[in-house]
């Protein structure tokens, strides 16, 4: 199933043997298992995009609530622009998250800043 947000097949993680990959980069920069209520969100939701600047750790609440907050902005930028408007979200998107993140508490580790 494709994704209306991203583009991409829902699942289409890069693996490592049976695990995605952006799981096993984060556990071997951390030190530690990733639990349940973790997330590791891929900045530019593209999944096969394994960069540390692109992956941050956060709570599966606070990744609820960045995508609730992305989705919002989108259909607001999209109606401003029209049917132009993907190849332009597609780069806002990374500048939104970021706003996100500075206008919330939200506790996000940036895994690039533990290499």
């Amino acid at each position: 199933k494709q994704s209306k947000n991203t583009g991409y097949k829902n699942n289409q993680y890069k693996k490592i043997g049976c695990r995605d990959e952006h799981r096993v980069i984060a556990e071997n920069l951390l030190g530690r298992k990733i639990n349940y209520n973790e997330i590791i969100h891929h900045v530019d939701e593209n999944p096969k995009n394994n960069n540390l600047e692109n992956l941050w750790l956060m709570s599966r609440y606070n990744h609820n609530k960045l995508h609730e907050f992305l989705r919002i902005q989108r259909v607001a930028y999209e109606k401003s622009l029209g049917k132009d408007s993907v190849n332009c979200w597609n780069i806002f998107r990374v500048n939104q998250t970021k706003a996100w993140l500075e206008t919330t508490n939200a506790k996000v580790q940036k895994l690039i800043e533990k290499f």
